[in-house]
């Protein structure tokens, strides 16, 4: 994004109380930086219907309804979303699972 350098967040920053009331829709920093911390940091394997799948280091496997639940976000608005982080180059989206799910598997471009 920017050649000014990085910092670690704990990934539990979008848990404290000081800076989550419950009530407030995140930004779309907010937005963006909650899927930096869902983003699996290691491949690793999510049950998934009773199924495994594998994500690899900077994927994440959510569907439209819970990343709207999470965000206090419209369905609509996180679909806009992450089409026009997309198109920005930003992530790759599949929609679906080898099980049939409505989940998203979605891959952060330059994770690393």
């Amino acid at each position: 994004m920017s050649e000014r350098g990085v910092f670690a967040v704990d990934r539990g920053v979008f848990d404290h109380p000081l800076f989550d009331d419950g009530r407030e829709p995140l930004t779309k920093r907010e937005a963006w930086l909650w899927m930096l911390a869902e983003a699996s940091w290691r491949d690793r394997q999510k049950n998934v219907a009773g199924a495994l799948v594998t994500l690899q280091r900077g994927q994440l496997l959510h569907s439209i309804r819970f990343m709207a639940q999470a965000w206090r976000w419209s369905k609509s608005t996180v679909a806009r979303f992450l089409d026009r982080l997309e198109r920005e180059k930003m992530v790759v989206l599949k929609s679906g699972t080898p099980t049939g799910t409505g989940e998203s598997l979605i891959t952060i471009c330059n994770y690393n």
